[in-house]
């Protein structure tokens, strides 16, 4: 399900080492975001090479499956050691709810998170905050002090919000990576 024949994994990997060493970036603070087959892609990598990173965020991405249209869902690897990770994905979404391309059915963002949460071992029922337009739900507990944080944004389509919209989505990137440290 998740490989292609192409190395995309060894390919980042190599990025991120050789620039960290490049740029004397400190490894414990090292993330990576994307947005839709890009946050796929960050899920990806966050779960086969997690020792690499302290955080993800991930904007319209999905994490798991089905190989038809029905469940149940293929999930990658969890990853060997933890992260923080927060997705976020607007309600107008076709990726919110679960959507069927290419005769899948991909997992909804709540099943996508509550993956997440049980990957890194958090509690099981979240904080939800209401601040506007934007819903924290944010899972504590986890591994090692990490946290597992999905926002729903009212409204928003699949996009990268940017300040037109009210929401600046790499600030919000940018808040949640503040602080993260790798383990």
């Amino acid at each position: 399900m998740f490989d292609t024949g192409v190395d995309d994994v060894g390919y980042l990997e190599r990025v991120i080492v050789e620039l960290s060493s490049a740029l004397a970036i400190d490894e414990r603070r090292r993330w990576m975001a994307g947005f839709s087959g890009g946050a796929t892609m960050a899920v990806r990598f966050a779960t086969e090479r997690s020792e690499l990173l302290a955080a993800i965020g991930t904007f319209a991405g999905k994490v798991g499956r089905a190989e038809g249209t029905m469940p149940p869902f293929l999930f990658p690897p969890e990853p060997t050691t933890p992260l923080s990770v927060q997705m976020t994905h607007g309600t107008e979404d076709p990726n919110f709810l679960g959507e069927i391309q290419g005769g899948s059915l991909s997992t909804s963002a709540l099943e996508g998170m509550q993956w997440w949460a049980s990957a890194l071992d958090c509690t099981a029922v979240p904080a939800v905050e209401v601040r506007g337009k934007l819903t924290f739900d944010t899972y504590t507990g986890c591994a090692s002090g990490t946290i597992a944080r999905m926002v729903t944004v009212q409204g928003m389509g699949h996009m990268w919000p940017d300040r037109s919209d009210g929401l600046d989505g790499t600030k919000l990137l940018l808040d949640f990576f503040d602080g993260k440290i790798k383990p």
